[in-house]
């Protein structure tokens, strides 16, 4: 079985069509309320929402593959979607805080969305394990299908308080914060 992952925004649904597999079919928010074997759940699936169980399905013979994306494209995809205020998205946040504590300051509203998006590209994507074959997606898919949703435009990159832990697994991912 094969399975692919990596965070909101990073390009799973893009993956899964030029893989011709399921896209978060069983990996849903829903996953959390039902008894599922996430070993037994689909032959193949690309979700954002598989992360948490990686360690799990590789310790039983699963591949993974981590899809990655340049943080300053999920940043600007998630503040696009009005992911971190959205009611629509609250299942989403809801799922998230199931596997990482939200940081203090969010709650109280002290840390913008910029700040949360980019501490959530970090910590999401360290849930899979370091040494999870990975590909970029901007290697793989070129032109508007990876921008298509791209609503918040305006967003520059010396907007963001990249951290000293970001800029490091953007080297190693080999991106730079110039976009």
């Amino acid at each position: 079985m094969l399975f692919v992952t990596g965070c909101q925004r990073s390009g799973t649904k893009t993956y899964a069509e030029v893989l011709g597999i399921e896209h978060e079919v069983n990996f849903t928010p829903r996953i959390l309320e039902r008894p599922i074997d996430v070993c037994e759940a689909t032959p193949s699936e690309c979700s954002w929402l598989i992360a948490p169980f990686s360690n799990k399905l590789l310790e039983n013979g699963h591949n993974i593959i981590r899809i990655i994306r340049h943080p300053f494209k999920v940043i600007r995809s998630l503040l696009g979607i009005d992911f971190w205020t959205g009611e629509g998205h609250k299942p989403y946040r809801d799922y998230i805080r199931q596997f990482m504590e939200f940081p203090v300051l969010f709650d109280e509203g002290r840390l913008n969305n910029i700040h949360m998006s980019l501490w959530y590209w970090v910590y999401w994507n360290k849930l899979i394990p370091e040494d999870t074959p990975t590909v970029r997606i901007e290697d793989l898919i070129k032109g508007p299908q990876l921008n298509s949703r791209n609503r918040c435009s305006e967003l520059r990159s010396e907007q963001i308080p990249w951290t000293e832990e970001s800029r490091e697994m953007m080297e190693k991912w080999g991106y730079s914060i110039d976009v």
